[in-house]
């Protein structure tokens, strides 16, 4: 049976970014689980998005290259995310229209539960226009 586990930000920061010795390195074994099939990691939509508010105000990383990773990584056959189609449905979106993950997760959401995104943002109006 294959164990799993919740993986917070930092679990996924320090394999991301391979930046610490021995925390990276355990950060690693989880994911090295997944990959030989051992072990089921689970995510959320609001850990995947504390990953790239970290990644981009904190690291500096581009937001094109972020969602990219983060969406390769979702793919990934023993990496489960809640409401996974919405996520990566929204880092497809925030990556093309230049909107942000969470503005394009609100608005998947809104349509998911068939009712309306009210928001004063008026490019995520626009946006839920031509979607």
């Amino acid at each position: 049976m294959k164990s799993e586990y919740l993986v917070d930000t930092n679990i996924f920061l320090r394999f991301i970014l391979n930046d610490h010795k021995t925390l990276s390195l355990q950060a690693a074994r989880y994911f090295k689980k997944a990959k030989n099939n051992q072990a089921i990691l689970i995510t959320t939509n609001l850990i995947i998005a504390e990953l790239i508010w970290v990644l981009k105000s904190v690291y500096q990383h581009q937001p094109k290259k972020i969602y990219r990773l983060i969406s390769q990584l979702l793919h990934h056959k023993n990496i489960y995310a809640v409401d996974k189609e919405i996520i990566l449905k929204a880092l497809e979106i925030a990556q093309n229209q230049n909107v942000s993950f969470i503005d394009a997760c609100n608005l998947l959401t809104a349509r998911q539960q068939k009712i309306p995104l009210i928001t004063f943002d008026k490019k995520l109006l626009k946006l839920e226009k031509s979607l």
